[in-house]
């Protein structure tokens, strides 16, 4: 299935430690909570019309990082909302190169942050 391909390419590359699955908002706010992530990829397809809902208790937890939703329709509710959306279909190995890319901008960006003030954190 798609989400477990997902899983497994998300977990090849080096900038990402886990992988976790949440079925509704509570799931992802605890996820949130105990692990901090960087990124939380949203699948369109999967979540349907509960997609704009997951997307405002993302922001309303003030979730600073990265939200791409995984879509088969750009102009899809809620993308507009996101730091970047890709298509579903995308071949896996541009799907890895926009997600390292997210994440390695994050990087870049802790590492002036490190540069700028003395302290680094990467979340």
């Amino acid at each position: 299935d798609f989400r477990s391909s997902l899983a497994t390419l998300l977990r090849s590359l080096d900038q990402v430690d886990a992988t976790h699955f949440a079925e509704d908002f509570a799931v992802v706010r605890e996820v949130m909570r105990q692990h901090n992530p960087e990124m939380i990829v949203l699948d369109e397809s999967y979540l349907g019309s509960r997609l704009e809902a997951m997307i405002d208790g993302i922001k309303t937890e003030e979730f600073p990082g990265f939200i791409v939703v995984i879509s088969d329709d750009q102009d899809s509710a809620g993308i507009g909302q996101t730091d970047a959306y890709l298509l579903m279909g995308i071949r896996s190995e541009r799907l890895a190169e926009e997600i390292q890319k997210l994440l390695g901008s994050r990087e870049a960006q802790a590492m002036r942050t490190h540069q700028d003030t003395g302290s680094m954190s990467l979340n």
